[in-house]
């Protein structure tokens, strides 16, 4: 398995329980191509929102200009 740039941003982050479908190089990409891993109602594990406590674009684009400064 392949890390990206973004994976390894919101591991740093603490992120945590999400897919990355595409890629993400702004916010709109994120918010579309970050899907997140919640529980339903009965307590099974399903595609849903940012949960709040995910850090935001402007944090992980952040974490993600950090590591490649040369």
């Amino acid at each position: 398995m392949t890390r990206t740039k973004i994976s390894i941003a919101l591991e740093n982050l603490n992120a945590r329980e999400f897919v990355i479908k595409g890629e993400v190089t702004n916010e709109d990409e994120y918010n579309s191509n970050v899907r997140w891993v919640v529980a339903d109602d009965n307590g099974q594990a399903v595609f849903g929102t940012k949960p709040d406590d995910m850090p935001s674009w402007t944090a992980v684009k952040t974490e993600m200009d950090k590591l490649w400064v040369t």
